[in-house]
C-alpha cells in the first residue's frame, strides 16, 4: 500500500498540467472496500493518490439498494459481507481525501433476484411483458409501470439525503421486443418512455443545489436510439444531465478512434459534458495496464476533460494504478 502510494505521488507531481481532469472509476462498495487493504479509508488514500476525483458507486441494482432503504430491497450482499450500511464508511472515508461519490443507479434488471422475489414482482404485475402478454425469458421491471419508477426516485432521494454527490443512471438497455426497432412509431414511443424516467429523476436531482446528474450509455450514438431507445445525444445537448458517459469498451486503440469521432462532434454543442469510459477488462492479456494507458492517452487528445475507468476491485486496483502511473 505504501510503495502504492509513494509511487502514485511522485507521478502526479509530474502531471499538474492535469489538475483540472476528471479521473473517475465505477465500482461497488465491496468491491471498493477490499480493493487494496484497509478498508474503505484505504481504498480512498489509493484513490485520491492517483488522482482519482470521482467515484460512481453501485448503490441501487435492481430492486435491491446496498444501504438501509425504505424505497427498496436490502440487497443480499449487505448480509453477505455482514455490513447493513456501507454507504456511511465509504461516503466519509472518500469526503476526506476531497473524493466525490455518486451513487450509480443500475435500473430494472433482475438478474440477481431470487425466484420469490421475481414472483413477487409478477404477481404485482411490475414486470415487462413480450407480444404474448407473458414476462419476457429475461425479467426487467417494466419502464413504464408507476411504482418501479417512483422506487427509483425515492431512492435517489434517500441517498441525497445521505450526503452522496450525484445520482448515475444505468440500464434499462433492451425493449419488450427488440425486433419491432425498425417500426418507426414502436422507436419514439419507446424513446418517450426512456426519456421521461430521465426527466423525472433529473427533477428529484435538480431539487438539491450541487448534486450531479449523469447517466452511463451505450455508444454508437448514431444508432442507439432505434436500437435501444436511448437518445442520449439528445439529453446531452439539451443539458438534462451534468455529464454523460458513453461506454467505449474495446480493446481495439482504432475502434476507440473512431467511436470518439462520433462522440466528440456531440459534446462540441452540448451542455453536458461527455467523458468517455473505458473498461480494463476489455484490454488484452498482460498487457492491459499498457493499453489502457494507451487509451486514456487517445481520449486526452479529444479533450474532453476526463474519463472514467470500468471498474475498481481487488483484481483490478493494480492495474488502473499502473495505467495512470506509468
Amino acid at each position: 500500500m505504501k510503495k502504492i502510494l509513494m509511487t502514485a505521488a511522485v507521478t502526479l507531481a509530474a502531471l499538474t498540467g492535469l489538475s483540472a481532469e476528471r479521473r473517475m472509476v465505477w465500482t461497488r462498495p465491496f468491491q471498493l472496500r477490499d480493493s487494496v487493504g484497509g478498508g474503505f479509508e484505504g481504498a480512498a488514500k489509493a484513490l485520491k493518490a492517483n488522482g482519482i476525483t470521482d467515484v460512481i458507486c453501485c448503490l441501487t441494482d435492481g430492486p435491491f439498494a446496498r444501504f438501509p432503504s425504505k424505497a427498496m430491497l436490502p440487497d443480499p450482499e449487505l448480509a453477505k459481507y455482514a455490513e447493513p450500511d456501507p454507504l456511511t464508511p465509504m461516503l466519509k472515508a472518500l469526503h476526506a481525501e476531497g473524493i466525490r461519490l455518486h451513487a450509480w443507479m443500475a435500473l430494472g434488471r433482475l438478474a440477481r433476484a431470487d425466484a420469490a422475489t421475481v414472483a413477487k414482482f409478477e404477481k404485482e404485475g411490475r414486470l415487462s411483458l413480450g407480444l404474448d402478454c407473458k414476462p419476457n425469458k429475461e425479467k426487467f421491471l417494466c419502464r413504464e409501470d408507476p411504482r418501479n419508477i417512483e422506487m427509483y426516485r425515492a431512492a435517489a432521494a434517500e441517498l441525497i439525503a445521505r450526503g452522496i454527490d450525484g445520482i448515475h443512471l444505468a440500464g434499462w438497455p433492451k425493449g419488450v421486443d427488440g425486433n419491432k426497432g425498425i417500426d418507426p412509431v414502436w422507436v419514439e414511443t419507446r424513446t418517450a418512455v426512456i426519456d421521461g424516467i430521465v426527466k423525472t429523476m433529473r427533477e428529484e436531482v435538480r431539487k438539491h443545489q450541487g448534486v450531479e446528474f449523469s447517466a452511463a450509455v451505450f455508444d454508437q450514438p448514431a444508432t442507439v436510439k432505434v436500437l435501444l431507445g436511448q437518445d442520449w445525444p439528445r439529453w446531452a445537448k439539451e443539458g438534462w444531465l451534468d455529464f454523460v458517459c458513453p461506454m467505449d469498451y474495446t480493446a481495439d486503440i482504432e475502434g476507440l478512434r473512431r467511436e470518439l469521432l462520433e462522440e466528440m462532434p456531440i459534446a462540441a454543442g452540448a451542455k453536458t459534458k461527455i467523458y468517455p469510459g473505458l473498461a480494463i477488462g476489455w484490454s488484452g492479456g498482460e498487457n492491459k495496464s499498457k493499453v489502457l494507458k494507451e487509451q486514456i492517452e487517445m481520449v486526452r487528445t479529444y479533450e474532453p476533460g476526463g474519463f472514467v475507468v470500468f471498474y475498481w476491485s481487488r483484481d483490478t486496483a493494480g492495474r488502473i494504478i499502473s495505467a495512470l502511473s506509468e
